[in-house]
């Protein structure tokens, strides 16, 4: 992209339209995922120096992912979790009995982030297959969470001091 990052996107707008303004030749691969459709990759599409590529691509009507986010230890549905795919394209909140909707699941792997109150933000992955017009059920189980913590010591058994720990 012109920022310099692997990964460049553009929303369509009313018509559907979207445009790349500069994108150099060879073969490049393009991610659609509309709202409330099936998401679609297109690796096959071949850029010509000097030339507008122009591309239609259609998408269908997927199904709904149905389930329920529960407590993982009680069972009991959390109320107002709040769901979303990895990309962020896709998001629902679970309702007072703990139920949500999801429209056009993508099919294959999927990633959700699951947060809700007095929970820490989870992830939840699993995998769809099947017919991509039909719902398909997948409840969410989440925790409360516990803490984590430790020393970083040197070789020597000293702490080593500044030691950046992540998490994911």
């Amino acid at each position: 992209s012109q920022r310099g990052d692997w990964y460049e996107t553009a929303r369509t707008d009313k018509e559907g339209a979207f445009k790349f303004t500069s994108v150099p030749p060879g073969p490049i691969w393009l991610n659609v995922v509309p709202v409330a459709h099936q998401g679609t990759d297109l690796g096959d599409l071949e850029v010509f120096e000097g030339k507008d590529t122009f591309k239609e691509i259609p998408v269908i009507k997927g199904g709904k992912l149905k389930g329920r986010v529960l407590d993982r230890e009680t069972k009991v549905p959390v109320a107002g979790a709040k769901i979303r795919t990895w990309d962020g394209t896709k998001n629902a909140v679970s309702g007072e009995d703990g139920k949500f909707e999801l429209l056009s699941p993508n099919m294959g792997w999927n990633w959700l982030k699951v947060s809700a109150k007095e929970y820490p933000e989870q992830w939840s992955w699993f995998q769809i297959q099947g017919d991509p017009a039909q719902d398909f059920d997948r409840d969410l189980e989440i925790s409360k969470g516990a803490k984590v913590s430790g020393f970083v010591l040197k070789a020597d058994g000293t702490p080593a001091q500044g030691a950046r720990v992540g998490r994911e």
